[in-house]
């Protein structure tokens, strides 16, 4: 007997989709087996949603910081990477920056 999912349940059950093209974002070469999709999916109450929110609203807010992470994005997409996570594991340090900056900002 085959268990019935109620897709209903399940959308309820999720706090937050996103869904980019990673690759045309960052420029970044992907393999032909490769989907250009990324999908995040977060269970309510993931400290990484706050995260991605904070991240976007000081980009949204700060002309300097948009600009470093503009310019960081811009080097990294115009190097070859055989894996889009390993493009994305090389913003790391200027993202924690940013969220270090927006975080004293807010009082945290």
């Amino acid at each position: 007997m085959r268990t019935r999912l109620d897709p209903g349940a399940i959308l309820s059950s999720l706090y937050l989709i996103v869904l980019s093209a990673t690759a045309a974002a960052c420029g970044a070469p992907l393999g032909e087996e490769e989907s250009a999709e990324n999908l995040h999916v977060f269970s309510p109450g993931c400290v990484e949603i706050d995260r991605m929110l904070r991240f976007r609203d000081r980009l949204r807010t700060d002309d300097d910081d948009r600009a470093i992470y503009e310019r960081t994005k811009r080097a990294l997409a115009a190097r070859e990477w055989k894996y889009v996570q390993h493009y994305a594991d090389a913003k790391s340090e200027v993202v924690e920056a940013i969220l270090d900056r927006a975080r004293r900002d807010h009082g945290d």
